[in-house]
């Protein structure tokens, strides 16, 4: 158990690093120590750890770039608005520890909750599987509803959903087909909004009181999401926040930041168990573990996997506030609009690096698309039609690709 013990805490690192860097996602990862383990040969149950321990830090650490620099990725993208917030008003440290609070307590309630759901689980995912498509066709309309200037929301709901099938049909590398899309629509944007607006970022506070017992709810709405998340395929971390965000039990930015840390982590590791649970992984990363451990996964692996999940959260929170209380003493102290610069550069090399011109394009587009919610006074969320809208196609059977 030692080489595993090892091989967990290197994927930690692994995990928390890749988490911090804009555009770089786990899924990248898998792929190589896939190609590895085929090629070189290499044992596959320490690999199996390394990825648990990447997979569960990264979604940890994620939401720092996302909450201090406007930078996410497809599973912290929706923090990037209350957190931005929630950062301008000194309390952006509060947003990453509450996203930690919900990713720690998700995967508890997780653990207490997996006898259970190792027996439910099978019958809600033949239930979600039938019924997933009206279920986001009425969050779209409530979504685009509840907006005071529901023309403007229809506008943009209907126009990032074009957006998004356009994009999802361009000449990308289907890993980093998001990244462009998801970083123009919701980085890019907030970074240009955020330059020319009042770039000054007060002190962060690092003191401040969370009552736990608040966010209980919170926590087991992000769970019941990540559940979602993590068992169906083409629903994401994002979809199935936004139905967690319609039932109305997490409204305000920090009970969203809960449950965004909530779905997060439980997506993680619920798209590993479905190895056990149906027969079928849910992530990059889970796919990987199913190679390496030759397409079956028995209950006792369910534990022992379980286990390394449980210690690369405690270790991954732990250095996740740490990490993220020196990112809340710098960007109080340095110009913003240099660091929206130096992270709008980066976010744009990343894009290029992987997904070349054609993800140029696209990021610009979307950065384009992003811009006017902030305009008009809409949320942005409405801007998730790039994603919703495809799915729903994906459910009802409608191919989306022309190209």
């Amino acid at each position: 158990m030692l080489a595993e013990l090892v091989f967990t805490l290197v994927g930690v690192v692994f995990g928390i690093i890749t988490g911090l860097i804009p555009g770089m996602h786990i899924n990248t990862i898998a792929a190589i120590l896939v190609g590895a383990f085929y090629k070189y040969e290499f044992p596959g149950l320490p690999l199996v750890y390394f990825v648990i321990g990447l997979s569960v830090a990264n979604s940890f650490s994620g939401f720092i770039p996302s909450i201090f620099l406007g930078a996410p990725d497809e599973s912290t993208v929706l923090s990037v608005a209350p957190g931005h917030r929630m950062l301008k008003r000194g309390k952006g440290y509060e947003a990453l520890a509450l996203t930690v609070l919900g990713g720690g307590g998700g995967f508890i309630a997780l653990i207490i909750l997996l006898p259970i759901l190792a027996y439910t689980i099978p019958a809600i995912y033949a239930v979600l599987r039938q019924y997933m498509q009206y279920v986001l066709i009425i969050v779209a309309a409530f979504l685009i509803h509840k907006e005071n200037r529901v023309l403007w929301a229809l506008f943009l709901f209907a126009l990032s959903s074009i957006f998004g099938i356009v994009s999802m049909n361009a000449n990308i590398n289907s890993s980093f087909l998001l990244l462009p899309m998801l970083s123009g629509l919701f980085g890019l944007s907030t970074l240009a909004v955020s330059y020319f607006s009042d770039s000054r970022i007060p002190a962060q506070r690092t003191k401040f009181r969370i009552r736990y017992k608040k966010y209980i709810p919170a926590i087991f709405l992000g769970l019941a999401s990540g559940i979602i998340a993590g068992l169906l395929p083409g629903v994401g971390t994002s979809q199935s926040a936004i139905i967690a965000q319609e039932t109305g039990k997490a409204k305000g930015k920090r009970k969203f930041m809960a449950v965004l840390g909530s779905i997060s982590v439980t997506d993680t590791m619920l798209s590993i168990i479905a190895i056990y649970l149906i027969g079928n992984p849910r992530s990059g990363g889970a796919i990987a573990i199913q190679d390496f451990l030759g397409g079956k996964m028995a209950f006792n692996d369910v534990v022992l996997f379980t286990a390394a999940g449980l210690l690369s959260m405690i270790i991954a929170a732990y250095f996740t506030l740490r990490i993220g209380r020196v990112f809340g003493t710098l960007v109080s102290h340095v110009n913003y609009r240099h660091v929206a610069c130096l992270t709008a550069a980066f976010l744009l090399w990343v894009i290029y690096a992987f997904s070349g011109a054609v993800g140029i394009l696209i990021a610009l587009t979307g950065t384009a698309i992003g811009i006017i919610p902030h305009l008009v006074g809409v949320k942005k969320s409405l801007l998730l039609g790039c994603l919703i809208t495809p799915t729903v196609l994906y459910f009802l059977g409608i191919s989306i690709y022309f190209i």
